[in-house]
């Protein structure tokens, strides 16, 4: 396995990363859709630090995550 650093920025915060090499683009975009689902929910409402916008999308992607093993816990068996 080839890895090397990566940077992504998520809420104006940077964070340094060590993966696959494979992986820098996928790290890169999960990072810009996690800013920009921040961004919208502390457009849509109140906030008293960017702590609260990142809940809020670790609540609903793991919702999503859920839905998706239900279903597929569904279609197995």
């Amino acid at each position: 396995m080839d890895s090397e650093a990566t940077t992504v920025s998520i809420l104006n915060r940077t964070y340094k990363l060590k993966s696959d090499s494979k992986k820098a683009a996928e790290l890169q975009k999960a990072a810009s859709m996690v800013d920009e689902a921040a961004r919208k929910y502390g457009k849509m409402y109140a906030y008293r630090d960017y702590q609260d916008l990142l809940a809020m999308v670790a609540l609903t992607q793991m919702e999503r995550l859920l839905n998706i093993d239900n279903l597929l816990t569904e279609q197995i068996g």
